[in-house]
């Protein structure tokens, strides 16, 4: 199986972005968020909504889904309903079975080291810890999504060092231009990091489809 897991450098940059940009560019692709919150249940998680659109598939609500928006283990502690990482892995490959695609896109809950759970005396979870299972089940790839902009370097190097120490380092970097209003899918950032780095970097323009460079790595990546 193909699979992709979004890891982001922080929240609000631009994950969701990316992540229904390649979504709507990989065929077959099943598109999940299996943890989301902000919404209500009485209607749907909007990114994960977004994610299913972009994708082509029927709506699948996350696993884990709380009505503030804060991070996530705050609401599982306040609502008494822990996040489980093996019901996570079991609800993903259930799900994307069920939708009969070969294909698989997890995109997480903020960014890279946002906890999933922590409890006092417990040790803490974040969704590295999940991309780290997932890529024991299923050998996927791990993307890092960071905005474009002024800090991107430092945010971007100092995660995947963060990520790398926690045996979860990413496999490729992508730069979101979300908020940037007629960006022009390169930057000096890209240019940098690929001094700075080893590993591959894309820039995902502003009303853009995914970049077909980001597209023919997955597809290298996979099939050698």
């Amino acid at each position: 199986m193909e699979a992709l897991v979004i890891l982001g450098t922080g929240t609000e940059i631009g994950k969701t972005y990316v992540s229904c940009r390649i979504a709507a560019a990989w065929p077959d692709c099943c598109a999940l968020k299996p943890v989301e919150t902000g919404f209500t249940s009485n209607t749907q998680a909007p990114d994960a909504s977004a994610l299913s659109e972009a994708a082509n598939h029927p709506y699948r609500a996350p696993r884990y889904g709380f009505p503030r928006p804060v991070s996530p283990h705050l609401e599982a502690r306040r609502l008494s309903s822990p996040i489980d990482l093996e019901q996570l892995t079991e609800w993903v490959e259930e799900t994307r079975a069920a939708l009969g695609r070969e294909r698989l896109l997890i995109e997480t809950a903020g960014g890279a080291f946002s906890p999933l759970h922590g409890e006092p005396q417990q040790t803490p979870c974040f969704n590295a810890d999940l991309a780290a299972r997932l890529k024991d089940s299923t050998g996927c790839q791990v993307a890092l999504v960071a905005a474009d902009r002024l800090g991107a370097l430092h945010e971007v190097i100092a995660t995947q060092r963060a990520l790398a120490a926690h045996s979860t380092a990413a496999d490729f970097i992508v730069l979101s231009q979300a908020h940037v209003a007629g960006g022009g899918g390169e930057s000096s950032n890209a240019e940098e990091l690929r001094i700075l780095q080893d590993r591959p970097v894309f820039v995902q323009a502003y009303a853009a489809p995914s970049p077909p460079t980001l597209l023919e790595y997955l597809t290298r990546a996979f099939h050698g």
